[in-house]
């Protein structure tokens, strides 16, 4: 993604993968203000190149990771865990002004994402460098789930 413009060019992306899934568009909404703090943090914080990937199942996007090129994790693990803590303790709200600036976008993705927001070290795509990903869960098209096909498959007991 383009040094400075990666929020936007992030949002883009995602829009255009959700819509195409059939995601209801204030479910993209809340997406693109998710992929768009995280491309800033990445921006901010972490070293380019960047990298959007979408993750996707049989046609359905369901993963969404911001990759930069500094694998440091810092405290991103430490806070999202807590964050994680705090809604299991069932703390009805956790107030914004109480977190940290450099947390808030963060939270945005925690609370966008139902907690299922996470960070880890992995390698870019188009290097291959170690780098680090925040990623986060996508909202799913309002649509009947897929059917699995189950083949049984007889092993043949006397072939030895």
């Amino acid at each position: 993604m383009p040094k400075g413009d990666a929020a936007h060019r992030a949002r883009h992306l995602l829009r255009e993968t959700l819509t195409q899934a059939a995601v209801e568009d204030d479910q993209i909404a809340d997406a693109e203000l998710v992929v768009a703090e995280l491309a800033t943090n990445a921006e901010l914080h972490g070293r380019g190149p960047l990298e959007i990937r979408i993750g996707t199942v049989v046609q359905r996007p369901l993963w969404c990771e911001i990759v930069d090129s500094d694998p440091n994790l810092g405290d991103v693990p430490a806070l999202l865990a807590n964050l994680r803590a705090a809604a299991r303790d069932t703390l009805p709200t956790l107030d914004i002004p109480l977190i940290p600036e450099a947390g808030r976008g963060l939270l945005i993705a925690h609370r966008l994402s139902n907690g299922r927001c996470y960070a880890y070290r992995t390698r870019l795509c188009t290097s291959t460098t170690l780098g680090k990903a925040v990623a986060f869960a996508l909202p799913m098209a309002a649509t009947p789930p897929i059917p699995r096909q189950l083949t049984l498959v007889e092993a043949d007991h006397d072939a030895r």
